[in-house]
């Protein structure tokens, strides 16, 4: 064996075993890091780092999970593990999700900006958002629409009574405590909560379910003044996105199976 065929393999071993070696450029510029052949770059990480709410200091254990994610998702389509109904499922769900969030905040930022009148108009609109904010410790009933009638809650005095007439009648429901902050809520169903008496059974529908509320406390949380008009542009936007969303609703062509149309 000559030195030209021994110096040849050396070198071969040389680029097996490293990234950077015969060739393989160490990234630079916009180019963090290369997995195998997959560059992660400057923006990747900015997004990663936003949603995660990191800092620069945390850029080099972001990049380490963005490397780990590329690995496992190589890894995930080698097995075609993202051929499966499951998959195609959340796939097409998580592109609706992004999709509808682009244009909701394109929505939003097409709306004029609003005048002084009308912010102050609003904030006095919506005393729940902003002097006479309140939240609401409260003891949460949710069950399917239908559940149980108005006839059958009108005597019921606590949630305990509720929860014992699911019970009887074999219906499922979800019970726990939770905090409803008043800013959330309209202005009627606001003073149905401020003033029905504490522990009393408050039944509306929501989301297409029978949600019964039964207020144990409430606290005074009124906003402070130098957010007032943040909040209230913010809330004008989201107002406007609705209004938005609901036309579209309308020249849509809707049909369900008997059963499944929202109330």
């Amino acid at each position: 064996m000559n030195n030209g065929f021994l110096r040849l393999a050396m070198i071969s071993l040389l680029c097996g075993s490293t990234l950077t070696a015969c060739g393989e450029k160490t990234p630079k510029g916009q180019v963090l890091a290369v997995v195998n052949g997959n560059e992660v770059t400057r923006r990747d990480l900015s997004g990663e780092a936003g949603a995660a709410g990191a800092g620069e200091d945390a850029a080099p254990a972001v990049l380490s999970g963005v490397i780990d994610r590329k690995l496992a998702a190589a890894e995930a389509q080698r097995l075609e593990l993202d051929k499966t109904p499951q998959f195609t499922a959340q796939a097409n769900r998580l592109q609706e999700v992004m999709l509808s969030r682009t244009l909701f905040d394109r929505w939003a930022n097409e709306m004029p900006q609003p005048s002084k009148q009308a912010i102050n108009a609003y904030i006095r609109a919506n005393p729940q958002q902003f002097d006479n904010r309140k939240l609401f410790l409260v003891d949460r009933i949710s069950t399917e629409a239908g559940a149980i009638s108005k006839e059958e809650l009108l005597p019921l005095q606590t949630n305990d009574d509720v929860s014992a007439a699911l019970t009887e009648q074999k219906r499922s429901f979800q019970r726990a405590k939770t905090v409803v902050d008043s800013a959330t809520l309209q202005p009627a169903l606001f003073r149905q909560m401020n003033s029905i008496a504490p522990g009393y059974p408050l039944a509306i529908t929501q989301n297409g379910e029978l949600v019964i509320l039964a207020v144990l406390e409430a606290r005074d949380a009124p906003l402070p003044a130098n957010q007032r008009e943040a909040a209230a542009i913010a809330s004008a936007r989201k107002a406007f996105v609705q209004q938005k969303l609901s036309a579209l609703r309308k020249s849509a062509k809707i049909t369900y199976q008997p059963g499944f149309r929202p109330t």
